[in-house]
């Protein structure tokens, strides 16, 4: 068996060894601000990221949402009940489930019918059906905007 014997004499540089820059750099590496979950049915890591929630509620306030994280895909529904849970969050309504979810109204501002309701887009594309099935994934953006007909396009 041979002896290994490690000494630190006052003039070495140990700061600058190689094997403790890789094994800080390992260190650094694995600690990344990206954090990986298994996917239970494959075993395969799948990345987790945030979402952000934007609620513009057409008076000029709005609430922002920055790190509301998922794990591959999400529904704009499922994304809208995390933002609940959240410590400063939101409280809304619907009626209805998967393709027939229909958002009635978010902190207490209702749908009007035929003046101002609930419009929402993903990246700034408009909802093309119901956010019980419109699905967002990490670095999406969902925005709920309280609006007329008339802005919906814009």
């Amino acid at each position: 068996m041979s002896d290994f014997r490690f000494e630190l004499k006052k003039n070495d540089n140990w700061i600058c060894q190689p094997w403790l820059i890789w094994t800080l750099l390992a260190i650094m590496t694995l600690s990344a601000n990206q954090r990986v979950c298994a996917n239970q049915a494959t075993g395969e890591p799948r990345e987790t990221k945030a979402v952000r929630l934007v609620i513009d509620y057409g008076d000029g306030v709005e609430k922002h949402f920055t790190r509301l994280t998922v794990t591959g895909q999400v529904t704009c529904l499922e994304l809208m009940q995390q933002a609940k849970k959240h410590k400063r969050g939101i409280s809304f309504k619907h009626q209805g489930k998967g393709a027939t979810a229909l958002l009635l109204e978010i902190d207490g501002v209702k749908n009007e019918g035929n003046g101002k309701n609930w419009v929402f887009r993903i990246n700034d594309q408009l909802g093309d059906r119901s956010f019980g099935i419109a699905t967002v994934k990490a670095g999406d953006t969902l925005k709920w905007s309280f609006e007329t007909l008339s802005e919906f396009g814009k």
